[in-house]
């Protein structure tokens, strides 16, 4: 994955590439959040190997089905439930092993000691290429193609603000 997000990017830079949807996989759409959520810390544990695959790997996965499982949740009921999916997650050790969590374990500087919790991944933007911010990010994802609730959860900024700022 990571040589195609690499090739994606030397080739967007250059301005060669037209509408690819590269963040509609939802897998690699969570490990750009991830990756953009990790401190320097744990950014180089990400790659190593971990059995079949990568931490990074390991916990896009949980991320991607903690969303799945947070958007068959109503929002007016189960809010116990919808609580502890936000705090579901894992929390990756100095020697790269993974631990799974389900409950809030800090409320702040999750990411300064690996762990990794839906509710705190999901707000980590992924900045479009060329853009300095989330809110210019905004805009080169829309000219892009992508609709949005996927801005939404690419930039972090939430649905109605993106609402405002495309009108």
């Amino acid at each position: 994955m990571n040589f195609v997000f690499n090739t994606y990017v030397h080739v967007a830079s250059r301005g060669e590439l037209k509408a690819i949807l590269l963040y509609e996989n939802p897998q690699l759409l969570w490990e750009e959040k991830v990756r953009a959520y990790s401190t320097p810390r744990y950014a180089h544990l990400l790659d190593a190997p971990l059995g079949d695959s990568t931490p990074l790997e390991q916990i896009a996965t949980i991320m991607r089905e903690t969303a799945d499982a947070l958007s068959n949740t109503p929002r007016s009921r189960n809010t116990k439930k919808r609580a502890a999916l936000l705090s579901a997650g894992c929390a990756l050790g100095i020697d790269g092993s993974l631990l799974r969590i389900f409950n809030p374990l800090t409320p702040t500087s999750n990411a300064h000691l690996g762990i990794y919790q839906y509710g705190h991944v999901v707000r980590a933007p992924i900045l479009a290429v060329g853009c300095p911010n989330a809110k210019a990010s905004v805009f080169a994802f829309a000219k892009e193609g992508y609709g949005r609730r996927m801005i939404s959860t690419l930039t972090g900024i939430p649905l109605s603000t993106i609402s405002d700022f495309l009108r």
